[in-house]
């Protein structure tokens, strides 16, 4: 086989530099627990502490702000379910096309609670849009709003200033998911109209299992589960100190992934300029939209996505049929394909192509030839959709 190619960074990126060796010196060396009040919790204080100051300053907060949880998941639950725990929410507001951690979240949080909720549509390329979430927030009770920064799937943008701008017009709590925008974009905490900010530390190369929430010191946030008052009580349970200390390595990275952008986004069109001329029937979802630099959302005509990437597997090109984060959802290639294909989309299959700062244009080459063979042979075998 030749060498194999990993074109799915928004599934998880590669660990960043010093990140394995961060992580395996802070399980053999940095085992305390940061609660504990002698030298090893002293230790381990100072340590969690300087990792939440490396986070924070990769996102342009201040260490007060950064909640440390287990993931993206749990801060995007934190930032819905906190909240509403306070007693400080009457009305739920998401975008149609959220992360099942946000709209599951959401429906699930409404159901137990007898909350409003409000699924914002979005427009044709997968958007909330300032005039679709003004009209859902009038007369809306206490309402909280959560609208993603990036889509996972897509890498459309979102106009966090216009969204933040109505939100705070309707005095509602605005909270953003930024996991898949973290290391890709610039995030600025401070500048953003937003309250709350979800990211997650494998995207960036750090380890799986840890992310944060950001959230301003005056958001109502009352953990959502018993324990011990760790995260100043927004966050129930001891830290996990070792994939946080490697979170804040991998946040000293980010700066220089930033740098790179351009030459992905330069990269990301030429693949998808070579395999729109080496393919028909291939389209690109949101591709006139602001996107993220990395990420091309293929909708490929005539071949099932999940068959199209098994069929890459087999060629040793890494893609996905979609987010990697299983359920119903606005990451679903079905959400997708309704958003960008309407009326027509059981007739497109799903494509996923995340590259990732490393990446090379002879890399990006080679995956176009993957790519097309994949979707050659799966129209072969699928000739009755293709014509």
């Amino acid at each position: 086989m030749s060498e194999p190619l990993y074109f799915d960074h928004n599934a998880t990126a590669p660990p960043a530099p010093g990140v394995p060796e961060a992580l395996a010196a802070a399980l053999r060396d940095g085992w305390g627990n940061p609660s504990s009040r002698h030298g090893w919790g002293r230790r381990a204080r100072e340590a969690l502490e300087r990792a939440r100051g490396e986070v924070a300053a990769s996102l342009g907060a201040t260490a007060a702000q950064v909640v440390f949880t287990s993931g993206g998941s749990e801060a995007d639950a934190l930032a819905i379910r906190g909240p509403v725990a306070a007693g400080a929410v009457a009305t739920l507001v998401v975008g149609a096309l959220e992360h099942p951690a946000v709209l599951g979240t959401a429906r699930a949080v409404a159901r137990e609670r007898g909350l409003r909720l409000i699924e914002v549509p979005v427009d044709a390329a997968g958007r909330v849009t300032p005039a679709a979430l003004e009209r859902a927030l009038e007369g809306a009770e206490r309402p909280l709003v959560s609208v993603m920064a990036a889509h996972n799937v897509t890498g459309v943008l979102n106009d966090l200033v216009a969204l933040g701008a109505v939100a705070q017009r309707a005095g509602a709590l605005f909270h953003t998911d930024a996991v898949q925008a973290y290391g890709k974009i610039p995030l600025d905490f401070a500048a953003l109209p937003c309250a709350m900010l979800s990211v997650s530390a494998h995207k960036i190369g750090g380890p799986p299992g840890v992310g944060a929430l950001l959230a301003r010191e005056e958001v109502p946030l009352a953990p959502y589960c018993g324990g011990g008052g760790q995260e100043r009580g927004r966050r129930q349970g001891t830290e996990p100190l070792p994939a946080a200390v490697a979170f804040g390595t991998a946040a000293r990275a980010v700066a220089a992934r930033l740098g790179c952008a351009r030459a992905v986004a330069r990269r990301r069109d030429r693949f998808e300029e070579r395999l729109a001329r080496a393919v028909d029937g291939v389209r690109f979802a949101g591709r006139d939209a602001d996107r993220l630099p990395n990420t091309s959302a293929v909708l490929v005509r005539g071949a099932d996505g999940a068959a199209v990437v098994a069929a890459c597997d087999e060629r040793g090109l890494a893609v996905s049929a979609g987010s990697a984060c299983h359920g119903a959802g606005g990451g679903s290639a079905g959400a997708i394909l309704g958003a960008a294909a309407p009326g027509s989309a059981g007739e497109w299959g799903l494509v996923r192509v995340s590259a990732g700062p490393d990446t090379t244009d002879a890399e990006i080459d080679e995956a176009v030839v993957r790519l097309a063979e994949a979707i050659g042979e799966v129209r072969s075998r699928e000739d009755g959709r293709w014509r």
